[in-house]
This record gives structure tokens, sequence and C-alpha cells, in this order.
């Protein structure tokens, strides 16, 4: 979920964008659902990957776009269960007016992106300052979260990180952590 534009923003494991429409309560003044409107289609075959292919999808709105990271995560099989191994990223924004979405390639204006599940954060680099740090835009920094993962039914190898980064000029993948 994301609140862009004033509205709250919903995505499904598929892709599909919904647009959740919320008003007053009239006699308690509480808030409640209105109408969740389809506002993007998704990939209908997104939600159904290979099974050693798991996907997460967040929402960000980053510089006055709503964004779309999709992240595979492709697994393993190993003695301990399912394994995340590699990770793969698609970035995508929404184009609302002809209700599609549309790949992209960088995050612009220095941007970095912060994606865990409890929340979804964009920063522009430039407002730091500091020299050489604009340098770090078009990073994508990726929080695990072991519970979800445990619903996801795949775990970590235990010397991997639970923190990742993607470059997007590059498309390489890294630890920002130091492995102890």
């Amino acid at each position: 979920m994301a609140f862009y534009q004033g509205k709250l923003y919903a995505i499904a494991r598929d892709e599909n964008l919904r647009i959740v429409n919320i008003t007053e309560e009239p006699s308690t003044g509480d808030p409640q659902v209105f109408q969740i409107e389809h506002i993007i289609p998704g990939d209908p075959s997104a939600a159904g990957l290979d099974s050693l292919v798991k996907k997460k999808i967040y929402l960000v709105e980053s510089c006055g776009t709503l964004l779309m990271v999709c992240r595979k995560i492709c697994c393993k099989k190993t003695d301990m269960g399912l394994v995340a191994g590699r990770s793969e990223f698609e970035v995508f924004k929404a184009d609302l007016k002809q209700s599609q979405w549309v790949q992209v390639s960088t995050l612009g204006d220095g941007q970095m992106l912060f994606l865990a599940r409890p929340c979804t954060r964009a920063i522009a680099t430039s407002q730091y300052g500091i020299p050489g740090f604009g340098m770090l835009g078009d990073q994508i920094f990726f929080l695990d979260d072991e519970v979800e993962n445990a619903f996801e039914e795949y775990t970590f190898e235990p010397e991997a990180t639970f923190v990742i980064a993607y470059d997007m000029r590059t498309s390489e993948v890294s630890s920002p952590l130091p492995m102890v």
C-alpha cells in the first residue's frame, strides 16, 4: 500500500493496482472504505511463477511518481528446505492516464529507495549536500522480513544478510553490510 496524491493505493501479487476510496461514516465520523477501484491491470502470469521463484512487490512514491518495484527471489532446494538465492529486480512507474505500468531504467534525480514490508521510502541524495553522495542515486535497498519469509516458505543461508542493495545502473546486487 502507498499513499500517493492524497489517495490510498494497494497492489496485489499479480500486479493489479487498485485505489481505495475512504470516506467518513456520517454517524460516527470514523473512516470507512467507500469503494475499491481497479486502476491498472497487472500481468496475469505474474502470480503463477515457478515454485522455486518467489516474488515480492512494493509500492513507493518517488519524485511525484508512483513506482512498483518487483523483486524475484530465485530459491534452491537444500536440506534446510527452500533457500533464497540470487534476486532479480524490475522497476515500473504507474501511468494512471493510460492505465499501465511502464518499466523504468533509472529512478532519476539522485533517488534512493528503501523498501521493507512495514514501510517504503524514497530519498533524494542531493538533499544532504555531501560531496559524492549524489553518486549513490539509483540504488534500491531491501530489508527482508523473517516473519514474512516464513509464510513464503523459504529461508536464508545462515551467512546471508537480510539487507540487499540493487544498483539500477549496473544491475548488480550486493550486500551493503560487512559479513562478520
